[in-house]
């Protein structure tokens, strides 16, 4: 799964967010910030490139899907709510973005999950196909 943090600098927040995760067996991640001071700024291909997109402040949502329309029209945005008053890997910055983003991620795991399930059970149950069964009758 690919995750795209996105704070306004670029500085604090979201390179904390990707540092927690980078070594996430399973996972791929990104930060990047939507200032025009951002240490690394958002670009389209980012959010393209992300399967979840988690935002730090609501407003960062609302710019975020201002900003980058077309790309964002169909991305899957969350909003964290963490305010930009911690330094970076503060462990109380730490807990926030993982009891928002451990949630995401179980959701997908427990959806990707069932998708297996019902993938395997629908192939263990499902009738061969009739075009098999039909025999070719001969002419009286």
């Amino acid at each position: 799964m690919k995750l795209l943090f996105i704070c306004s600098r670029n500085q604090w927040r979201s390179p904390t967010a990707e540092r927690v995760y980078a070594s996430t067996p399973g996972l791929e991640v990104r930060s990047a910030g939507l200032s025009s001071s951002a240490v690394r700024r958002l670009r389209a291909s980012d959010i393209e490139w992300a399967d979840e997109i988690f935002v730090m402040e609501s407003n960062h949502k609302s710019r975020l899907t201002k900003t980058f329309r077309d790309a964002a029209q169909f991305a899957s945005i969350h909003v964290l709510d963490i305010p930009d008053d911690y330094d970076h890997m503060d462990p109380q910055l730490i807990e926030q973005i993982r009891s928002g983003v451990d949630a995401v991620i179980a959701a997908n795991e427990n959806l990707v999950g069932r998708e297996n399930r019902a993938i395997h059970f629908n192939n263990a149950t499902q009738p061969p196909s009739p075009a098999r069964h039909l025999r070719r009758e001969s002419s009286p």
